[in-house]
Parts: structure tokens; sequence; C-alpha cells
């Protein structure tokens, strides 16, 4: 999942798996980090909940995500996806084997969405 914001039109894009899923205009400044030492809390809209899951990773960006930079962000990762095959082979063990090839081509395909 990717979420961009145009800083001029405060228009805010949710991608998912490289498409468009939905995009609004933050006219209330919601999607900027604008509070005490930047802080962006995420999973919370009015401060009383607790979810429960967990998250690889958040990046931030102080730039908007264009398309280009989105498919580099993602031939990067299946970059370390190949890697990830390629050691995965050599331990020979082929539910890790297959594990990674699953993965490597789920990548590739969003690539292609791209």
């Amino acid at each position: 999942m990717v979420i961009t914001r145009n800083d001029v039109t405060r228009k805010v894009t949710v991608t998912v798996n490289g498409r468009r899923a939905w995009s609004f205009v933050d006219t209330g400044g919601f999607a900027v980090f604008n509070g005490t030492d930047q802080v962006m809390h995420f999973f919370q809209d009015n401060g009383s909940e607790d979810p429960s899951g967990t998250v690889k990773s958040i990046r931030v960006y102080n730039t908007d995500l264009v398309r280009d930079r989105a498919i580099a962000a993602k031939k990067k990762q299946c970059a370390k996806l190949l890697k990830a095959l390629k050691k995965a082979k050599k331990s020979k063990v082929k539910s890790r084997i297959l594990r990674a090839k699953k993965k490597l081509a789920k990548c590739k395909k969003q690539l292609r969405r791209l």
C-alpha cells in the first residue's frame, strides 16, 4: 500500500498492489505531519482505538510519489526477493524455495500492473 499527499492540491491517493484504490481531497489536513514534534499517528482516527495486528514497515517521503518512483520501489523489492530465492535454492529446503518463488511471482505481477 502506498499513500501519497500532494501539498498543492491536498489530494491524498491510496494505491494498493499498484492500483489506485481511492483518493480524496484532504481539506482537514489530517494527512499532514503538523503536530508537536511532527508525529503522525497511524491506525487511529479519534485516539480511542487500540487496534491489534502488525505492520512490516512504514516509509515516509517528503515528496509526492509518482508512477516512476513506485515502479523503482517495486523493482527494488523484487530484486530483494530474487536474492532471497537464490539463498533458498542454496538451502535446498523445498518449502522455503516454494515460498520464495510465490513471493517473487507476486511481486513481478504487481510490477506489471504499474
